[in-house]
């Protein structure tokens, strides 16, 4: 069920002399919106669920990381079309990552015990339904089902613990789900596993270390030191739940250190709960960390950096351009005519003062090697 409503493209010139997944690698991103599952709300009608996608455009690769973003607002309000959500989605996607920025039930009766345990079910539901869902679509959304991260700030840094380190039978006192089903959800059943490489939680907080275990997953934190709502370390209550006890960033990366999971954690010398998301120089903190996170565990996983990675910088060039990768393969430069204008090795300057401004692709060609950017000469 792959619809796409919406495509916004920008014209968009890979920015490389960095680390795909760590640094900016693309000016711009390419913005489409699909719709992902259809459930019951809290008021008993349907709610269609869509996702925003960011990705960058003219990426070739099939393989990419995935993140899931999840966004705050108390789970009774908020949405993925915030202007600071999608500024932190778009700075993600540049550094190479698909991010899907989703819907998820939102909004209760009232805000009884009762009713918070019952928004928090919904959302756990909806997280492994598009989890499924992107696991089952990863060939056409052009990501690796291994290398998937979830994220979200506040509620929705809850709803990502809660998905991936919480057992059934760890649910507080307070969630009653026998009227809900399942916090695995009825949506997208398709047989696939809903683990991921691991979770970054934005002011979040768990009730209870103990939910994370040796094996889980690993998680990296960020928040403000001060934060008014959820403590930094612990407090018998927070903003989200006044009658539990309540471990906030650091409390969840002693846990982690503790098990031997890779963690990490930032500190906002701050009293603002949401200031990560605030302004653009506190996006770009929680997006450098985020990624440097992320950055660990993939290359964890997938061991030494990719031997197709090929990059091209400054972009926009002039006069000269430098074209870097791993290894010694060939490349060639074409023009919009797609005649060769230029060839060489990779890692070395490229004069090019007589090339006329234009748009040229930069293809480095191997025996088992194949990788191809855009650039611009102005």
């Amino acid at each position: 069920m792959l619809l796409f409503l919406l495509i916004m493209t920008c014209t968009i010139f890979a920015n490389n002399c960095g680390k795909m997944y760590l640094n900016n690698i693309y000016d711009s991103v390419r913005i489409s919106k699909l719709t992902y599952d259809v459930q019951r709300s809290w008021t008993g009608a349907y709610d269609t669920l869509h996702a925003r996608i960011y990705e960058p455009l003219n990426d070739s690769r099939t393989n990419r990381s995935l993140l899931i973003y999840m966004h705050g607002g108390g789970m009774l309000r908020g949405e993925r079309s915030a202007a600071n959500v999608q500024l932190l989605c778009s700075s993600m996607a540049r550094k190479g990552y698909v991010v899907a920025s989703i819907d998820y039930r939102v909004g209760a009766p009232n805000k009884s015990m009762e009713e918070l345990g019952h928004v928090i079910v919904r959302s756990v539901q909806d997280l492994n339904s598009f989890i499924r869902y992107s696991k089952a679509n990863d060939q056409t959304l052009g990501i690796d089902t291994n290398l998937i991260f979830l994220s979200g700030n506040s509620a929705g840094g809850i709803a990502c613990i809660f998905q991936q380190y919480v057992d059934l039978n760890e649910y507080p006192r307070y969630i009653d789900v026998s009227s809900l089903g399942p916090p695995s959800g009825l949506g997208n059943l398709n047989g696939k596993s809903t683990k991921v490489a691991g979770v970054y939680n934005m002011w979040g907080l768990v009730n209870d270390t103990n939910w994370i275990q040796s094996g889980d997953p690993p998680i990296g934190g960020i928040q403000s030191k001060y934060d008014p709502c959820v403590p930094f370390n612990y407090s018998a209550y927070s903003c989200a739940v006044f009658s539990l006890p309540s471990f906030g960033s650091n409390s969840i990366y002693l846990r982690a250190q503790h098990l031997g999971l890779y963690s990490s954690v930032y500190a906002f010398q701050s009293n603002l709960h949401n200031i990560g998301l605030d302004t653009l120089r506190y996006i770009d903190t929680t997006t450098t960390q985020m990624a440097a996170f992320c950055y660990h565990v993939i290359h964890t996983i997938k061991g030494p950096e990719d031997s197709t990675a090929l990059y091209a910088c400054p972009n926009p060039f002039h006069d000269s351009l430098f074209i870097s990768g791993i290894g010694k393969d060939a490349y060639v430069i074409l023009d919009a005519k797609n005649h060769k204008v230029k060839s060489g090795n990779v890692n070395g300057a490229v004069n090019t003062a007589a090339l006329p401004a234009g748009v040229y692709r930069v293809v480095r060609k191997g025996k088992e090697t194949r990788a191809e950017l855009t650039v611009r000469k102005e």
